[in-house]
């Protein structure tokens, strides 16, 4: 069965993923799908949108002998639960205003298999986050612009889940504790942040949630 709710008091959906700047969101491991007809609305007359990071490790991918470690593909599992990422991203308004991803192909192949769901909107390959370690992801994402809302950045561990960590200050137990144990291949963390991009900190976000492509499955199977 899916876990529902997450909205605390008076916070509505941007579309494009970000949160209107109004009050706390519920840390939450899955939703249930959102209503395409609130997220869509993506302008409200004199409220701001708040920052949020989306943060989502490459699929599952394949290590032959003599490849590159840059070069390494997604493997089945990886090319199937990539997509399956893509159509949740969609299902839920999690539409990103800005693109990040790494050069590797692994990472790409992940952003080609999710970004039909997503229209298609423009990526940044972005040399500095492959293998990255958490102070160079931290400053791809303090130097988004304010007329993004929403950022999603696509890359590798043990950066995106050490990152995840360090910017999380609110969170619930449950999905901190599953954070903080496993951030495994086409898992997604989104989390809120008040403020803007570059005032990005330890501690000033929140997680809003956790899924993983295993859950998604449960799901599914419920």
């Amino acid at each position: 069965m899916t876990t529902s709710i997450c909205v605390i008091a008076k916070e509505a959906p941007t579309g494009n993923g970000g949160m209107l700047h109004l009050a706390s969101r519920a840390a939450i491991d899955h939703v249930g799908p959102a209503d395409p007809d609130l997220v869509g609305n993506r302008r409200y007359q004199g409220l701001r949108a708040m920052p949020r990071l989306m943060l989502l490790r490459h699929a599952k991918s394949d290590r032959s002998p003599g490849v590159r470690d840059i070069d390494r593909p997604l493997n089945p599992r990886g090319f199937q639960a990539a997509p399956q990422m893509g159509a949740y991203l969609a299902a839920q308004g999690l539409r990103p205003d800005r693109v990040v991803v790494s050069p590797s192909l692994r990472t790409r192949s992940t952003w080609d298999a999710i970004s039909d769901a997503l229209g298609n909107p423009k990526a940044e390959i972005v040399e500095t986050i492959y293998e990255a370690p958490e102070s160079a992801l931290l400053k791809v994402m303090r130097a988004t612009g304010d007329d993004a809302a929403s950022l999603l950045l696509i890359g590798h561990n043990p950066g995106i889940q050490n990152v995840a960590l360090d910017l999380v200050g609110a969170a619930d137990r449950t999905a901190r504790a599953r954070l903080s144990q496993e951030f495994p291949t086409a898992a997604l963390a989104v989390i809120d942040f008040d403020g803007a991009w570059a005032d990005l900190r330890p501690g000033s976000g929140r997680l809003e949630r956790f899924v993983t492509p295993k859950g998604l499955d449960r799901d599914d199977a419920a």
